[in-house]
Formats: structure tokens, sequence, C-alpha cells
């Protein structure tokens, strides 16, 4: 990633400030392993040198050590626009990684109400 030509547009920080907003509401309790058990928790990294961000998603709580899944895909998302990228394949991006932490958040979900009551 390097310098970008354009600005982040109003729509694209919006898209961010919702994925910011999901991990803080999926993030809302304690999220090591030890406190959560398997509680999916999102690591959310905005470079305001170059307009980038990265979402992870350690799917069984965060523990030092653990590997992590990106959320979109496995890549730093660009999000300005330049010769190579409109604001409309960012915005794609951003929803798709809006999407997978939804996904990973309602797995969990869906696990805990399997799981039998002890």
């Amino acid at each position: 990633m390097g310098i970008k030509e354009k600005p982040i547009t109003r729509k694209v920080m919006d898209e961010v400030l919702r994925i910011t907003e999901k991990a803080m509401m999926y993030n809302n309790t304690p999220t090591k392993q030890e406190h959560t058990g398997d509680k999916p928790t999102f690591f959310v990294e905005f470079y305001g040198h170059c307009g980038d961000i990265d979402v992870h998603c350690y799917l069984n709580g965060y523990r030092e050590g653990a590997g992590s899944v990106w959320c979109g895909n496995d890549t730093v998302h660009s999000l300005c626009e330049d010769e190579y990228t409109t604001e409309e394949e960012i915005l794609a991006d951003l929803n798709r990684i809006i999407a997978d932490m939804d996904r990973y958040y309602n797995d969990w979900l869906s696990r805990q109400e399997a799981a039998p009551d002890v």
C-alpha cells in the first residue's frame, strides 16, 4: 500500500465506523479465553498514514499465541480511491468484512444456543 490519491469518502468512513461499532459490540465483555471460552474476538486496525484497515477475528477467543482469521479476505483493505480502486469496490470489500464479522459471531451464538445447559 502506498500514498493514496484521494481522501476517504464519507460513505467509506461510515462503513468503517460500522465495522468498529460491531467489533465493540461483539467484544463488549472481557474477551480473553479464560473469561469467555470460545467467544470470537475481533481486532480492528486502522492505518491512518495510508488509509488502510484490516480486521482479524480470533474465532475461539483471544489468547496469546492463538491464530486469527482475516475478515473480508487475506489482505489489508484500502479505504481510498486511486487509479486501481473505485469507491464501489471499497464499499463492497467493507461489506464483505461486515458479513464475515456477523457470520463468525452468529455461528458462535448458534453453538451457544445448541449447547446443553450444564
